[in-house]
């Protein structure tokens, strides 16, 4: 998928590797419809979610009820700080700095603390009423743009927003095992709006989420620090 084309320590780094992936094999299975679609030894294949496994791993038998919604909001994601080296704002760190005001757990796998295990993430995102997620690789640098644009034109990119007074960042749709995660956590799904959002005629240069999920009815729309804030007290208000 895109960040496995240009992604690294320097652009291009996992080129190779990808390459040689394609020669390596006939076919090959993707569950991103942008590197899918551009290619007929792709197929598409979106990612399988077993809920009974993940359970079973979790000690939930299947006819126990679903843990007890304890945890306000809950998000997965990487971030050291407010700036990404050479990539510039980091959103996952703008908006676990919202999450602060609420009773949360931030699965960050970039802080100094120890790495919060499989199980104990898995089971806080079943606590959880609300998960932060989103459909987008939110992470790219100007080095990553330009090599994408001189060696894989099929890659998109779009400017989203993140807070007022903060530079916009480059983004392009890529799906995240996230969501699907809080989707059967039953945990409500405040999912970032992507400005490929709603874009249904330019597949797959759309919303990633929309190919699984109905907008207003799976999961609700954020905009930005602001409304993420303003969508979780009115949530948890009416809960």
């Amino acid at each position: 998928w895109p960040n496995g084309w240009f992604c690294g320590r320097q652009r291009g780094q996992h080129r190779a590797v990808m390459e040689k992936h394609e020669e390596s094999f006939d076919y090959l299975i993707s569950h991103c419809k942008q590197t899918a679609l551009r290619d007929k030894k792709y197929i598409y294949h979106p990612i399988p979610v077993d809920v009974l496994h993940v359970k079973k791993n979790l000690g939930i038998k299947p006819l126990d009820p679903d843990p007890e919604k304890t945890i306000d909001v809950f998000m997965c994601g990487n971030s050291r700080g407010p700036v990404i080296e050479h990539a510039g704002p980091c959103p996952l760190y703008h908006w676990g700095q919202v999450m602060k005001n609420f009773n949360h757990v931030f699965a960050n796998a970039m802080t100094d603390n120890p790495v919060m295990g499989w199980h104990e993430k898995q089971m806080a995102s079943f606590k959880s009423k609300i998960s932060i997620v989103w459909g987008d690789f939110l992470h790219a640098t100007p080095g990553c743009i330009k090599y994408s644009a001189d060696n894989y034109d099929w890659i998109k990119f779009k400017m989203g927003k993140i807070k007022d007074g903060i530079p916009e960042i480059p983004i392009t749709p890529c799906i995240k095992a996230r969501i699907y995660e809080a989707a059967m956590s039953k945990s409500i799904m405040l999912c970032y709006k992507s400005p490929f959002a709603g874009e249904f005629e330019s597949d797959p240069y759309k919303s990633a989420i929309e190919d699984f999920f109905i907008p207003g009815e799976d999961f609700i729309y954020f905009t930005d620090c602001k409304d993420l804030e303003e969508k979780i007290t009115g949530i948890l208000e009416k809960y």
